[in-house]
Parts: C-alpha cells; sequence; structure tokens
C-alpha cells in the first residue's frame, strides 16, 4: 500500500494489539525487531487500537469484546502498557492516539460503575501526563461510543465527559496524582481524553455529521481518532429482512441494529433480536435498520473476495 499511494515516503499505520500480543512485543528484542521493520519499509506508527482486549477473529466475541472493561483495572493496565509501547515508536513531533472501549457494554452499568470508570480513565491521563514527561510525547486517548454500550451515542459522550471527566472533581483528583495545579490538570485532562468518532457507529445511530461536530465543538471536546468503518442499510424494512440479512447474522459478532421509524429510534442489540421483534411484518417505507457489521464475515462478501 505504501508503494502504491506514498512512493518514496513514509507511511503511517495503526496497530491493534490483543492484551497477550502487546505483553510479547513490548519485549526489548521485539520491540528493537519492529522499530528494524518501520525503518526499513518507511513506515511509522501513529495510533493503536487497544479496544478489543482478546482474539477478534475466528472465535466467539459478541459482548466480551468489551471484557476486561473500564470498571477492572486490567483494562487499565493494558492501555497504560498500550501508550507505553506507542511512546517508544511515536514519531518527535506527532501527537499519538489509542482508541479504547466506551466503558462498558450496557448492561453492566450498575451501582458504582461510572465513578469506577471515571477513575480509571483519570488514571490513565495521569499515566499520559507522566510519559509526556518521561519522553516529550504526548498521547491522547479516544474513548469509542458504539451501540449497545455506556456510551452509545455523541450525546451520551458529551455528557460523561463534561458530568465525570471534565468535571471539577476530576481535575481535582488528576492534581492528587501528578502535582499539576487544578487548572493545569483541567487542560490535561482535556489534553489527554478525547473521543474516537466511528461514523459507521454514529450512522447507525442516525446521528447527523454537521450536528456531531457542532455539539462536540460546542462541548470543547476533541476528535482524537476518526475510524471511516462501514455498517449496512435497509429501508423499507419488511418480513424480507430476514432472508436478505441473514448471511451477516454470524456466531463471532455483535451486529447491532437500530431501527428507526418516524421519528422514533429503536435500539437492538444484535441480528437475531431485531429478526425476533420483526416477526411477519409487511414492509414499511418509514421503516429503515442500520447495523454494525464487520464485512470480511459475511459469506456473501466472502465468495466475491471482498
Amino acid at each position: 500500500v505504501r508503494a502504491d499511494v506514498a512512493p518514496g515516503e513514509r507511511f503511517g499505520v495503526g496497530l491493534r494489539l490483543s492484551g497477550q500480543a502487546l505483553e510479547e512485543a513490548s519485549a526489548s528484542e521485539a520491540m528493537a525487531a519492529m522499530k528494524a521493520f518501520l525503518a526499513e519499509n518507511d513506515l511509522y506508527v501513529f495510533t493503536m487500537n487497544a479496544f478489543p482486549y482478546g482474539p477478534f477473529h475466528g472465535t466467539r466475541v459478541k459482548e466480551e469484546v468489551y471484557l476486561p472493561d473500564w470498571r477492572d483495572n486490567e483494562r487499565l493496565r493494558y492501555t497504560n502498557a498500550a501508550a507505553d509501547y506507542l511512546a517508544e515508536i511515536l514519531p518527535e513531533g506527532l501527537v499519538g492516539s489509542i482508541s479504547t472501549a466506551p466503558g462498558c457494554y450496557k448492561t453492566n452499568v450498575d451501582g458504582d460503575a461510572v465513578a469506577q470508570m471515571t477513575e480509571r480513565f483519570v488514571q490513565h491521563a495521569a499515566h499520559l501526563v507522566a510519559i509526556e514527561r518521561r519522553t516529550g510525547k504526548t498521547i491522547a486517548l479516544a474513548i469509542e461510543p458504539e451501540p449497545s454500550c455506556f456510551l452509545e451515542t455523541t450525546e451520551e459522550a458529551v455528557a460523561f465527559f463534561r458530568d465525570h471527566l471534565f468535571a471539577p472533581a476530576a481535575a481535582g483528583r488528576l492534581a492528587e496524582l501528578t502535582g499539576l495545579s487544578a487548572e493545569e490538570a483541567g487542560r490535561a485532562l482535556r489534553k489527554h481524553l478525547g473521543l474516537c468518532l466511528d461514523l459507521c457507529h454514529a450512522a447507525v445511530e442516525f446521528e447527523d455529521p454537521a450536528a456531531t461536530v457542532a455539539s462536540l465543538r460546542e462541548a470543547g471536546l476533541a476528535v482524537t481518532k476518526l475510524q471511516v468503518s462501514a455498517g449496512l442499510r435497509l429501508a423499507g424494512v419488511g418480513a424480507e429482512a430476514r432472508a436478505l440479512l441473514a448471511p451477516f447474522d454470524d456466531g463471532v459478532y455483535l451486529h447491532q441494529v437500530v431501527e428507526k421509524r418516524g421519528s422514533a429510534l429503536t435500539r437492538y442489540d444484535d441480528l437475531s433480536d431485531a429478526f425476533e421483534a420483526l416477526g411477519d411484518a409487511p414492509a414499511a417505507a418509514d421503516r429503515e435498520w442500520r447495523g454494525c457489521q464487520p464485512p470480511s464475515t459475511c459469506p456473501a462478501l466472502q465468495a466475491l473476495g471482498i
């Protein structure tokens, strides 16, 4: 790809390392091999995907893709380790980014979950402050809203950042962890904690792009990572939707579906849930489905070599 689109130039790539892969890649010999490989091939790493912690292909993932989530210290440890790894290979002068899970799966939000997640996000921000002090390199966490999760929409993300991550209490906690003043800590939170805007997820939620950008600007919430990804859209949904979409209903990934009928939105955690709710309903022109779909998992697309 580099040879085709950037001949004679350095080409930026992103890495996705699971928990086990990250541990192995962080060993001194493996790190040296990675640096040599990047230099020899005119590549540089500017971003990492630290969202899926475990296997992401060839086995059932579904809602387990969010585990360990931000209620768990292992998620914090893993994300800190990802930041340490990126700091080792991030070119001077670039701001690095690490995308991560949207807190946790929505059904796991109970009790002290929000406070637990807020504390770990702030602790990670403190780790990023320490990296910047030690290396001079700036890295920002990019929290990725996704259907069926604690942070599902841009509106929910804006509210969480405003009421929790950018709140005076969070700045005070970061000041305690880093020795920064409260004012400096407030700026550091906005510098090191931002949003991963996944265009598929936003489209599945029927978000208007201009309104999304406007709300983020108004909230002072930075888009620290942008993901251009694909989903599925089916208009005029009726009973035939089951046959049309059955090839996408695998046992590996969640395929969250959002239905719009008139001005009302109905959310389903997976295609199978949407099929069950559909029944034998006749096609309706005002009924539209949008859903998340890793295209490589669809047998119909695989048959076409896509």
